[in-house]
């Protein structure tokens, strides 16, 4: 279907890529926004602020933690993701670092080392997005383990 509509390599990825991360964050959200007390939000209307305010300043804070770990679930999914970039991808110039890592296997050769040593590289962004974002992600999860 994408393909007929000419939507192939970057659109098609990010069309479905959204698709499919945003039932996470629904999931996600909704736990964490059931979670945010309702005096939070009653006080903040009764001290006179808009409802575009109060959502700002005062919810989205509370569900910080949550933001942290869905920023990494979603990092990790696509950074690992081969079979969606496989099936929609077709330039040479296009492709994403797991479809460059099959690259190293063929019916004749199999580059190992380079192979090992490309997976060592490619884990070193997601390992800096999580020590990046480790305390959001621990109290998320104390967090849940608490209530």
């Amino acid at each position: 279907m994408f393909g007929a509509l000419n939507f192939l390599n970057r659109t098609a990825l990010v069309l479905m890529n959204t698709g499919l991360s945003v039932s996470l964050s629904i999931i996600l959200y909704y736990g964490a926004f059931q979670g945010v007390p309702k005096s939070m939000d009653e006080a903040a209307t009764l001290d006179g602020a808009p409802a575009f305010r109060t959502f700002a300043d005062v919810i989205l804070p509370a569900v910080n933690p949550m933001t942290g770990t869905f920023i990494i679930l979603n990092a990790m999914k696509l950074w690992n993701d081969y079979l969606l970039p496989s099936l929609v991808v077709n330039k040479n110039g296009m492709y994403t670092l797991p479809l460059k890592m099959y690259m190293f296997f063929g019916e004749t050769n199999s580059e190992w080392e380079l192979a090992l040593a490309g997976l060592v590289l490619s884990m070193v962004p997601i390992i800096i997005l999580f020590l990046l974002l480790q305390k959001q992600i621990m109290s998320s999860v104390t967090e849940g383990a608490i209530k």
